[in-house]
């Protein structure tokens, strides 16, 4: 298999014309008789790997016009992602290089693609530079994670009657099921714990579940400290559901001793 190669911020690698060809004329075995020139159609462009995505495939295509099935097939692929405008050292190097590279292309685009087709979105291209010039890397304004957010806005619409009422109940429903899973991560209940006052009558469990560590009461998993620096040593008593909110009844013991103090002090909170 040939290597890639690096060429001007990217990767090109080479799959070769002539087995191109033959790899594309290999499953037909009555070819008719043909000129001793073969005719190429030969096509580039660009393709996104994702939505907003930096990086972009461009692959060389080729298609046999006088032989063959006509079906294309690949000649080469060249891989690169917008670097200059993303990059706020390589913004400062080469921002009036690439200025010229996109008025020139711009300049030209009505050539090539017909005057029809010059939208605001390739007038656009002139500002690019001069922005990435003024803000830094085009990640510091870029509007994508917000049109991406946008999309979640039409499939909360089912039905073209009352379009705004269905967005509010779904932000409801979403709203409702945050609460709901962190009410799940309440397990194991029971009723034989002690209640601080107040609390007569709620809903008593074993375990929670937090973002980064998980409390019970059994002997070995219910000691914990608390307060940054003051590190107070203490142990769950109960664990308590009250109009949605968690609450952990705990004990704080009064007199330690510290495990080692050396290579370091015990007390230093992890």
């Amino acid at each position: 298999m040939k290597q890639k190669k690096n060429i001007c911020g990217g990767q090109y690698y080479h799959f070769g014309l002539e087995s191109s060809i033959k790899n594309a004329l290999s499953d037909q075995s009555d070819l008719p008789n043909f000129e001793k020139s073969i005719k190429i159609l030969m096509n580039t462009d660009g393709i996104p790997l994702f939505r907003s995505s930096r990086g972009q495939f461009w692959p060389i295509v080729g298609r046999l016009e006088n032989i063959g099935k006509g079906e294309p097939f690949i000649i080469g692929l060249y891989y690169v992602g917008l670097h200059i405008h993303l990059n706020s050292h390589l913004v400062a190097l080469y921002s009036d290089y690439s200025n010229d590279l996109l008025k020139a292309f711009v300049k030209h685009f009505g050539e090539k693609y017909g005057n029809n087709q010059l939208v605001y979105n390739v007038h656009g291209l002139i500002h690019i530079a001069a922005d990435a010039k003024k803000f830094g890397s085009l990640d510091n304004i870029s509007s994508f994670p917000f049109e991406s957010y946008l999309k979640k806005f039409k499939k909360m619409v089912r039905k073209p009657a009352f379009s705004s009422q269905q967005i509010i109940r779904r932000f409801s429903e979403k709203t409702y099921s945050l609460a709901e899973t962190v009410a799940s991560d309440l397990k194991e209940p029971h009723d034989l714990g002690s209640l601080p006052v107040g609390f007569n009558g709620c809903n008593q469990y074993q375990t929670v579940k937090f973002d980064k560590f998980v409390l019970k009461l059994r002997q070995r998993d219910r000691y914990f400290r608390f307060n940054g620096h003051i590190a107070q040593r203490t142990y769950s008593e109960n664990i308590i559901s009250k109009n949605g909110d968690i609450y952990v009844a705990y004990r704080i013991f009064t007199q330690t001793i510290k495990f080692f103090d050396t290579p370091l002090d015990s007390d230093l909170p992890c």
